[in-house]
């Protein structure tokens, strides 16, 4: 007994302040393995509901001077209205809805702003015809929180395709196709990687170019795309333009890598000229035989096409294998994923590669949309991180 009165006082009276640290530990303890309580957005009063995220410290600007001509009240964020008018078009057809919480305006100055938690943005079909330009600093979430977020809106809510062009290399690549998998699962990924061949699908670009009659936007993008050596002259329009347009109308020249050799190699091209009797050729030969200024012109011509096959992962891409038709799969009625392989740090080497994919992938979108009145069969988003 006496040892149980002991033990009362000793939890009761005679040390009463530890006694109820000792009860507000167990309290601590207790609440540590109690679940999280969750809150459940839809049971918030409207008035409470901008407050969720930000609590009562919604980021503030600077108030407009609505008496300056300066003073746009169109060149603002969404208010009120503008937003309930968006929401009025998530039932219209095409219509995406990003995952986002949208701050709005909340006074004509706009010095006030709160949040929509969780309530997403829609963008109509019209919208996304306009294009649009994500800008921010490295790091500020262009990808991860516009880029991705509309891929993943644009595999749930329409049945449209997408190419997207990928500086962040493999890694943004791997985080695309984990999206398809789980937004839209079947749908393929395809990716042309000009730097690792052991990533990228094989499209012979020539052969391409040459299947659906885009000899003249190959030449023309060789005489642009690099800066020309002989600035203030009518060389490239006048002697280089119809050597370019002769080459191509063999198919033996079956890659720009063999173009590339022909072009570097006098003997050759002299060979070609005469089995074949051309006259642009033979009248090259003769231009090239003829002084100090044609000498040259072989190693020139050869200089716009070298960025093209310039490693040895270049000319296993673009001047191989051909399993990709650009035209095919636009014309396709499956849904695809075309991604751009490139990293940041090798664009400097591949860029030429790329800016020529994505000429004759214009070019192919052109000619789909002439041959089914003007119109693609089904939709294409194009997004360039």
């Amino acid at each position: 007994m006496d040892s149980g009165r002991d033990g009362g006082l000793d939890s009761e009276g005679v040390d009463g302040q530890h006694g109820k640290d000792g009860r507000e530990e167990h309290r601590e303890e207790t609440r540590a393995h109690e679940p999280a309580r969750r809150i459940d957005k839809n049971k918030l009063a409207t008035s409470a509901d901008h407050q969720l995220l930000y609590g009562p410290r919604v980021p503030k600007r600077p108030a407009r001077d609505l008496q300056s001509p300066l003073g746009n009240p169109e060149v603002r964020l969404l208010n009120r209205a503008a937003l309930a008018k968006l929401d009025a078009t998530r039932t219209e057809a095409g219509t995406v809805v990003l995952s986002a919480t949208p701050l709005v305006e909340v006074t004509p100055d706009g010095s006030l702003l709160e949040s929509r938690p969780y309530h997403g943005l829609p963008v109509t079909a019209e919208h996304r015809r306009r294009g649009t330009i994500v800008v921010g600093a490295t790091g500020s979430g262009k990808t991860s929180r516009y880029a991705l977020n509309a891929i993943h809106a644009l595999l749930r809510d329409t049945d449209e395709s997408i190419l997207y062009n990928n500086l962040k290399g493999p890694r943004g690549t791997e985080e695309i196709r984990e999206i398809v998998e789980r937004v839209a699962p079947g749908t393929p990924v395809t990716v042309f990687a000009p730097g690792d061949a052991t990533r990228s699908v094989g499209i012979n670009l020539l052969k391409f170019a040459r299947r659906h009659g885009f000899e003249s936007t190959l030449v023309a993008h060789l005489l642009a795309a690099i800066e020309k050596g002989r600035e203030g002259s009518n060389y490239w329009e006048i002697i280089a333009k119809p050597v370019f347009e002769a080459v191509l109308r063999y198919d033996k020249i079956a890659s720009l890598a063999a173009m590339h050799e022909l072009l570097s190699n006098s003997a050759l091209l002299e060979s070609l000229a005469q089995r074949t009797a051309d006259p642009d050729l033979a009248e090259f030969n003769h231009y090239r035989s003829s002084g100090a200024n044609g000498a040259t012109s072989g190693v020139d011509l050869a200089g716009r096409i070298a960025p093209l096959c310039a490693t040895e992962a270049a000319r296993a891409v673009a001047s191989g294998a051909d399993e990709l038709d650009l035209v095919e799969c636009i014309a396709s009625s499956k849904r695809f994923v075309l991604v751009i392989e490139c990293s940041e740090s090798t664009y400097r080497t591949e860029k030429h590669l790329v800016s020529l994919f994505l000429t004759l992938w214009f070019q192919s979108l052109l000619k789909v949309s002439e041959e089914h009145g003007g119109v693609l069969p089904r939709g294409v988003n194009m997004m360039i991180d």
